[in-house]
């Protein structure tokens, strides 16, 4: 039995294949994604308990790489596929901050907000009862216990607000 197209449905298959036509097809999902993203959650305002959040759950607690890329990707974040270094970038469209990592760095970033340095201190004290400041960086606080160093840096990319990275480098 052949089904009848009708002139209504050939016109609504002609424009599907128009739209599809012009897609770019060389664009990931996530590419897609990121395209839609508004400008100021790129580096948003995230408030100092959703920076500290974002820490813990990615730069603590996730565990392998893989794993913590699992849990981005759970979380609603994307990869940008260029690397700020060496570091993976991942994105969220919202207030959570950037997260950027690679095997030994983590590191979470927003825009300076009040708060954040005593949020921080406080993290430190309780996640890391043995570190020690570490003077005469080029870090606005630095840490160390064991292999871990932990940082905070602030820096003011142009005429872009300041943005505020919380960090951990676990050395091998």
């Amino acid at each position: 039995m052949r089904a009848k197209i009708t002139a209504q449905g050939a016109a609504l298959l002609a424009l599907c294949l128009a739209l599809l036509a012009a897609c770019t097809p060389d664009l990931t999902p996530d590419e897609y994604e990121l395209r839609n993203m508004k400008p100021s959650n790129i580096v948003p305002k995230s408030s100092p308990k959703a920076l500290v959040t974002a820490f813990e759950r990615f730069c603590l607690d996730a565990g392998t790489l893989a794993e913590t890329r699992a849990a981005l990707r759970t979380g609603d974040y994307v990869p940008v596929p260029d690397r700020v270094g060496e570091l993976q970038v991942w994105l969220v469209d919202d207030q959570r901050p950037a997260v950027l990592l690679n095997d030994t760095d983590c590191v979470v970033m927003a825009q300076s907000r009040t708060g954040q340095t005593e949020r921080v201190k406080r993290l430190v004290a309780s996640r890391f009862p043995q570190a020690k400041p570490v003077t005469g960086s080029r870090f606005e606080n630095l840490w160390s216990e064991g292999r871990s160093l932990i940082f905070t840096r602030r820096v003011t990319p142009n005429a872009a607000p300041s943005q505020f990275m919380l960090g951990i480098s676990q050395g091998s």
